[in-house]
C-alpha cells in the first residue's frame, strides 16, 4: 500500500514508469519473430455465371458445373 501511495503522489515516478513500459513494449514488438513472405493458400474459387433469361438450375447444370469440372481436372491443389 505504501508503494501505491508513493507512486500516486510522485508524478515523476509515474511518468518514468509509464515511459519504461512504452519503451519495453516497443522493444518487445521489434524482437517478435515474423515471417517475411508467409505462404497463404486459398483453396477456393468463386464462379459466377450469368445467362439472361435462363433459370438458375439451367445455368448451374449447363454452364457452371462444366466450368467447375474443367477447373477441377486441370488445377492441382
Amino acid at each position: 500500500m505504501n508503494f501505491l501511495r508513493r507512486f500516486l503522489s510522485n508524478h515523476v515516478l509515474a511518468n518514468l514508469v509509464f515511459g519504461l513500459v512504452i519503451v519495453l513494449g516497443a522493444l518487445s514488438y521489434l524482437q517478435m519473430p515474423r515471417a517475411k513472405d508467409p505462404e497463404i493458400k486459398f483453396n477456393w474459387v468463386n464462379i459466377i455465371s450469368i445467362y439472361p433469361g435462363a433459370s438458375a438450375s439451367d445455368i448451374e447444370r449447363r454452364i457452371t458445373d462444366p466450368i467447375e469440372d474443367a477447373l477441377r481436372s486441370t488445377v492441382r491443389i
